[in-house]
């Protein structure tokens, strides 16, 4: 709820952020009235929303702040040091997540549904939610994938492997149990490395799994939320 406190509260800590800016009579606009500008375009952003935007941030708990931003800086260090920092951020590639995917029926195929909602239990649909055990939501590089269908005369299709998250952009070989991905709300955290065994049996009749064998990476589901096609994931060590 907005109180009085709140805007003092916000003044006080935009008070060395922004600008204050004039009212700039504009006589050449209108002959019928007194008409005034606000001039914030003066605004270092060249808007006022900074006084919204910067506020909201300033009130980010750390956790709340990781969520919502993709890359968080080190800024302890000298003006190389950040800049080092950034330069390697802007050159690095975006990892998203291509397809979002469920399978209402054991040994099938998974159907990508685009968006779906993750909890604690596992893909909120799929016919594995609920089941227990930790290997919820399980990754696929799109890399590898693509590799597979151009070498075969399938049609690409998203889905193909059983996989739940089809993702491109990841370094699939740094990848090691115990990593989190975070994507949006949701914390997934890797607890196994490769299919193999009584995982891949399971797909046998319909070939669906065995060629990425190596390259699923199965995560629990840390923190809830709804993961979307198209998301950014971020790799956390």
């Amino acid at each position: 709820m907005l109180t009085l406190d709140k805007i003092y509260h916000a003044a006080f800590v935009l008070k060395k952020v922004a600008r204050k800016t004039d009212l700039i009579r504009a006589t050449k606009l209108s002959k019928q009235c007194e008409l005034y500008l606000k001039t914030e375009n003066l605004q270092e952003t060249g808007s006022f929303k900074l006084r919204g935007a910067y506020y909201k941030i300033s009130q980010l708990t750390e956790e709340e702040f990781r969520k919502a931003c993709c890359f968080v800086l080190d800024n302890s260090g000298d003006f190389q040091h950040t800049a080092r920092q950034i330069d390697q951020r802007m050159r690095q590639k975006m990892a998203k997540i291509l397809c979002v995917c469920i399978s209402k029926e054991r040994k099938t195929c998974s159907q990508n549904i685009h968006e779906c909602e993750a909890d604690l239990q596992g893909l909120v649909g799929d016919v594995h939610y609920g089941m227990g055990g930790r290997k919820q939501v399980s990754l696929l590089p799109y890399e590898k994938v693509k590799e597979y269908f151009e070498q075969s005369e399938e049609e690409f299709r998203y889905g193909r492997f059983g996989e739940n998250l089809l993702v491109e952009g990841i370094d699939w070989n740094s990848i090691a149990e115990g990593n989190r991905f975070r994507c949006g709300d949701v914390l997934l955290e890797a607890v196994r490395i490769g299919a193999g065994g009584p995982a891949s049996d399971a797909y046998k009749g319909e070939k669906v799994c065995t060629p990425m064998e190596p390259w699923f990476v199965f995560c629990q589901i840390l923190e809830a939320g709804r993961l979307r096609e198209g998301e950014i994931i971020l790799q956390q060590r």
